[in-house]
C-alpha cells in the first residue's frame, strides 16, 4: 500500500467518533461508502460488496435501493453517516453535471474530508482519461488517504477485506494506540533496520529493479555475515508501498526441518491449518490471488524444501518470493544475486574526512566504533590502519562489525596486529571454507578469544535457546553460581554477539543471536562438554513452562497458549532433546501438556510425528504413567488424522493402563478420547456405559475442557442412538462448560449441533440464530473443519426452507473443505449428509470456488 491508512494523515487521526465512542444497539454497523463508476466497474463494486458484507459492516451504495431524491443530495447525505470511505478507480472520470466543476466521482472524494480513506487503482489503465489521472495525482500528494493497485475483483475484495479489519482494530483499540509509524505494520511486516545501512544502494537499486522487472524467485547468495539479510530488508522498505501488507518477512534460521519450512511461513502469516490439510496446501490457498512479496531469511537452513517453494510458486501465479541463503535452490523460476562484500579499495581511502571518498567497509566500521566509542573519528593517523583491518576482513559487515564493538578496548593498530595474526594461524587450514567465510570463522575465534571466562560461558550456554529467549528463560537455565548473568549479557550485546528484539514475546524483550553466531556458539558449548549439562537443563525449563498448558490440571490453559505459541521453536528443541536422550517422562509430560495445544492450534501432523516416535521409544523400564500418556496422545493424534485403525489400540491400551493405576483424572480423560475414537469409527456397539462416568469426574474436579469434550461426545453418542432430548441437554452442556473457557472452537461445534436439533423439530429460525453465531466464531478463529459442518447444517436449513440451489452449493463446499483436509464425514452427520446428497444430487454445482466463508454467509443469509 502507497500509505497504508494508519500512515497518512485524516486516516490517521483520532478514531471516529462514530466508531469510538458510539454505543450501539445491535442493529447498528459501521458504514462502508462505495465511490466508483457504477458501469465501468460493476464487477469490482459486486466483489466489495460482499467483501464488507463479510465482514458484517454495511455497504453504502447507490444500487442496493433507488431513492427519491436528486443524486447530489442523496450522495452527500449518505457520507455524511458513513464511517469509511473505499474509492475504486480506472480510466473514467464521471458526467461532470450542468452549473458543476467536477464530476460526482470526484465530489465524493472531496466530501469524504474527514473519515479514513481507503482507495483502490485498477491496472493497468491504458486509457485513464486526464481528469481523472489528475485527481489521482491529487489524492497521492495528500497524506489523507491510503491507495493501492489491483487488477481483479477477487484480488480487490481481499484487499479492501484486509485493510478494513486493520482500519477497524486500530480504531476500537485507540485507547491503546501505539505510535503511528508503527501501528500498521503487521505480524509479518519486515523488521526495520536497526541503523542506517552502508555501501548498499547500488545494490538496493538492483535487487529492487529485479522484483519490479518480474523476477519470481530472487536468491541474494553469499557467505554469512556478507550482509545478505540487511540487504534484503532495505529491498523490502523500498516494496512496502507497492506490495503493502501483502509483503511478508519469514526468518527461518531456526527452523532445522524442512518439513517445518510451510508450517512456519503459515504461521507467521497466521494462516490457519486444519487437521490433516498441507501446510504447503493451506498457503497456496491463501496466496493465490494476491500480489504478494513473501521475503525468506537465511533459508540455507531448509534447502531440502526447495520443491515446495517451486510449488508455491506454480500454484500461486502472482507471488514473488525474495530469498536470503548462502546456498542456491536450483530451481528453474531462480535467479541469482550474489552479494557483494563492502567497498574496502584503499586507493580511495586517503586518510579522507569525506564520506565520498571513504570506502564503504570503513564507514561501517566508524559507524558501529561510534556506537560504544562516540568520540572516535577517522583520521589520517589512523585511516590507512582501519582500512587495512577492512580489507584484512574481506569487507564482511559481520566481522567489521565484531572487530568496532572492541574500539573501546583496542585502538585500530591493536585490532588489526591481533586479527592478522588469527587470519594468518587459518590460512593455510580449512580447504573445504571459502576465503570469506575462513575470514569471519577467524573474526569469531578471535572475539571469542578476548571474551572473559564468564562471557565465554554464557556465550556457549545461550547456545541451547532456539529462536532467542526471554530474560527469564535464560536466568532460568543459565544462571551459575558467581556468574553476573545481567553484566554479562549487557557485555554480549555490547560486543555484537548477542541483539535484542524487544516486546516480541507476549510483553517481554527477548534475546536471540544470529543463525551463524548461534552455531559458533553451540560448538564452543560441546566443545566445553557442557551440552548434556545445558540440554537438560533447557529441556527441564521448557517442561515446566509447558505445564501452565494442561487442560486438565489448569482450567485457564486455554488463555496461556499464546505464551506457548511465542516459544514454539524453544518447545521443538525441547522434545527433539528428550526424544535423543529417550528421555521418556518429559515426553510424557510434554504430550500430556501441550496437546491440546497442538491440536486446536492446527500442529495436529507435527504433533502426531514426534508423538509416534515417542511411542515406539516405549519400553519394559518406562513408567506405566508415562506410557499410558504417551500411548493416549499418540493414538488421539492418529484419530484426527484419519488413522482409526491405528489410533483404537493405542487409546485402549492408554485407558486400560490408567484405571488399572487408579488415576481417576487421567483414567477419565482417556475414556472421553477412547469413546471419541469409537463413535469416529462408526463402532457404537463397542462404546460401554464409562462415558457417564468420566463426565462427572470432569464436573468434580471442575475440568471445563473435559467437561465439553465429554458432553459434545456424549451428544453424539445419543443422536446416534435416537435419544434427541438427551443430545440436546448434552450440547448445551457442551456449550456452557466451553464458553466459561472461551474454547471457541468447541463453542461453534456445540452451536451446529444444537442447531441441527432445532432443525429436527421445524424451529427453523433458532436454528438459523445458532449457525449465524457458530459461522461468525468459524470465521473470525478461521477454523475450516468447523465450517465444513456448518455448511452442511445450513444446506439443512436451505433445504427445510426449500432453497435447493443453495442447499447444493453449502453441500458442496462442505465436501471441498472434507476432501481438501482428508476429514471423514462426523457419524452423527452422515445422514444429514446423505439426505443432502440425494436431495441435491441432480443439480450440485461442480465447484463452488475458494470461499467457503462467503458460500455459507450467503447460504444464511438466505441469499
Amino acid at each position: 500500500m502507497d500509505r497504508l491508512g494508519s500512515e497518512g494523515g485524516e486516516a490517521t487521526a483520532g478514531p471516529h467518533p462514530d466508531i469510538a465512542s458510539a454505543i450501539r444497539t445491535p442493529d447498528q454497523r459501521v458504514r462502508v461508502f462505495v465511490s466508483s463508476p457504477l458501469d465501468e466497474l460493476a464487477p469490482e463494486r459486486l466483489a466489495v460488496r460482499r467483501a464488507i458484507e463479510q465482514l458484517r459492516l454495511t455497504p453504502v451504495m447507490f444500487e442496493l435501493g433507488a431513492r427519491p431524491h436528486p443524486p447530489r443530495e442523496l450522495y452527500r447525505a449518505y457520507l455524511a453517516q458513513s464511517h469509511i470511505f473505499v474509492g475504486i478507480y480506472w480510466q473514467r472520470y464521471g458526467w461532470v453535471a450542468p452549473g458543476e466543476s467536477v464530476s460526482g466521482l470526484e465530489d465524493e472524494y472531496l466530501l469524504s474530508a474527514g473519515i479514513p480513506r481507503l482507495l483502490y487503482l485498477k491496472t493497468p489503465a491504458p486509457d485513464r482519461e486526464e481528469r481523472l489521472s489528475k485527481l489521482i495525482e491529487r489524492m497521492k500528494s495528500e497524506d489523507s488517504a491510503s491507495y493501492r493497485h489491483f487488477e481483479t475483483p477477487a484480488e480487490l475484495a481481499g484487499l479492501v477485506q484486509d485493510d478494513a479489519a486493520v482500519l477497524l482494530s486500530e480504531r476500537f483499540e485507540a485507547a491503546h494506540v501505539v505510535p503511528t509509524e508503527l501501528s500498521s505494520r503487521t505480524v509479518s511486516s519486515p523488521p526495520l533496520p536497526p541503523n542506517p545501512t552502508v555501501g548498499r544502494d547500488p545494490d538496493i537499486s538492483a535487487v529492487t529493479e529485479l522484483l519490479l522487472g518480474g523476477t519470481r524467485l530472487l536468491t541474494l547468495s553469499g557467505a554469512g555475515g556478507i550482509g545478505k539479510s540487511r540487504l534484503a530488508l532495505e529491498v523490502a522498505q523500498r516494496l512496502v508501498d507497492l506490495f503493502g501488507p501483502d509483503l511478508s518477512y519469514v526468518s527461518v534460521e531456526d527452523v532445522s526441518d524442512p518439513e517445518l519450512l510451510m508450517r512456519t511461513i503459515a504461521d507467521r502469516l497466521q494462516v490457519r491449518i486444519e487437521g490433516t490439510e498441507e501446510p504447503l496446501d493451506a498457503l497456496i490457498e491463501y496466496l493465490r490471488e494476491r500480489r504478494s512479496l513473501l521475503l525468506l531469511d537465511n533459508f540455507e537452513q531448509v534447502v531440502g524444501a526447495a520443491a515446495q517453494i517451486a510449488a508455491l510458486l506454480d500454484r500461486c501465479p502472482r507471488l514473488q518470493v525474495l530469498l536470503t541463503s548462502r546456498q542456491v535452490l536450483r530451481l528453474q523460476a531462480e535467479r541469482e544475486y550474489p552479494v557483494p562484500p563492502l567497498d574496502v579499495s584503499p586507493e580511495r581511502t586517503a586518510a579522507a574526512r569525506s564520506s565520498e571518498h571513504v570506502p564503504s567497509a570503513v564507514q561501517l566500521f566508524v559507524q558501529r566504533a561510534r556506537a560504544v566509542q562516540p568520540d572516535f573519528a577517522l583520521t589520517p593517523a589512523n585511516g590507512a590502519v582501519v582500512t587495512e583491518l577492512c580489507r584484512r576482513l574481506d569487507g564482511l559487515p559481520l566481522a567489521i562489525e565484531l572487530a568496532a564493538a572492541r574500539i573501546r578496548l583496542l585502538p585500530p593498530e591493536a585490532l588489526l596486529e591481533r586479527i592478522e595474526h588469527r587470519l594468518d594461524l587459518l590460512a593455510g587450514g580449512g580447504p573445504d571454507l571459502p576465503a570469506r567465510q575462513r575470514t569471519l570463522r577467524a573474526t569469531l575465534d578471535w572475539s571469542h578469544q578476548l571474551l572473559a571466562p564468564s562471557e565465554q560461558a554464557l556465550f556457549a550456554r545461550l547456545s541451547v535457546f532456539v529462536g532467542g529467549a526471554t530474560l527469564e528463560a535464560i536466568e532460568d537455565v543459565c544462571r551459575d553460581d558467581g556468574l553476573e548473568l545481567l553484566d554479562v549479557l549487557s557485555s554480549l550485546l555490547e560486543k555484537s554477539l548477542l541483539a535484542s528484539d524487544a516486546g516480541e514475546t507476549v510483553g517481554q524483550p527477548r534475546l536471540r543471536m544470529l543463525q551463524i553466531v548461534r552455531d559458533y556458539a553451540h560448538e564452543r558449548l560441546v566443545e566445553r562438554h557442557e551440552m548434556a549439562r545445558f540440554g537438560d537443563r533447557h529441556l527441564d525449563r521448557f517442561l515446566r513452562a509447558s505445564e501452565p498448558a494442561n487442560v486438565v490440571r489448569h482450567p485457564d490453559a486455554y488463555g496461556y497458549w499464546p505464551v506457548i505459541e511465542a516459544d514454539t521453536d524453544n518447545f521443538r528443541a525441547a522434545v527433539r532433546w528428550a526424544l535423543e536422550q529417550r528421555a521418556m517422562h518429559p515426553l510424557a509430560e510434554l504430550s500430556w501438556n501441550l496437546f491440546p495445544w497442538y491440536w486446536q492450534s492446527g500442529r495436529l501432523l507435527e504433533a502426531r510425528d514426534w508423538l509416534n516416535a515417542a511411542a515406539t521409544l516405549v519400553g519394559p523400564d518406562t513408567a506405566p504413567m508415562d506410557a499410558a500418556h504417551l500411548w493416549l496422545w499418540a493414538g488421539t493424534a492418529r484419530f484426527q488424522t484419519g488413522d482409526l485403525a491405528g489410533a483404537e489400540p493405542m487409546v485402549t491400551r492408554a485407558t486400560r493402563t490408567l484405571r488399572e493405576l487408579g488415576d481417576e483424572t487421567d483414567a477419565a480423560l482417556a475414556q472421553i478420547m477412547q469413546t471419541g475414537v469409537l463413535v469416529g469409527s462408526g463402532r457404537l456397539r463397542e462404546v460401554d456405559d464409562e462415558l457417564d462416568g468420566a463426565l462427572k469426574v470432569m464436573r468434580s474436579r471442575g475440568i471445563d475442557w473435559g467437561v465439553g469434550f465429554a458432553a459434545f461426545t456424549l451428544g453424539s453418542l445419543a443422536e446416534l442412538r435416537g435419544d434427541l432430548a438427551g443430545a440436546r441437554s448434552a450440547h448445551e452442556e457442551t456449550l456452557a462448560a466451553a464458553g466459561r473457557i472461551g474454547l471457541e472452537p468447541l463453542q461453534a461445534l456445540a452451536q451446529i449441533q444444537l442447531a441441527l436439533l432445532d432443525l429436527r423439530e421445524g424451529k427453523l429460525d433458532r436454528a438459523r440464530r445458532r449457525l449465524v453465531a457458530a459461522a461468525a466464531i468459524l470465521e473470525r478463529i478461521r477454523y475450516l473443519e468447523g465450517a465444513g459442518y456448518a455448511l452442511d447444517a445450513a444446506a439443512a436449513l436451505a433445504v427445510a426452507e426449500r432453497r435447493m440451489e443453495p442447499a447444493s452449493t453449502a453441500a458442496h463446499a462442505a465436501d471441498q473443505i472434507r476432501e481438501r483436509l482428508r476429514m471423514p464425514i462426523w457419524p452423527p452427520l452422515r445422514p444429514l449428509h446423505d439426505s443432502l446428497v440425494a436431495a441435491g444430487s441432480g443439480d450440485r454445482s461442480p465447484n463452488v470456488g475458494g470461499d467457503p466463508w462467503f458460500v455459507l454467509q450467503e447460504t444464511l443469509s438466505g441469499g
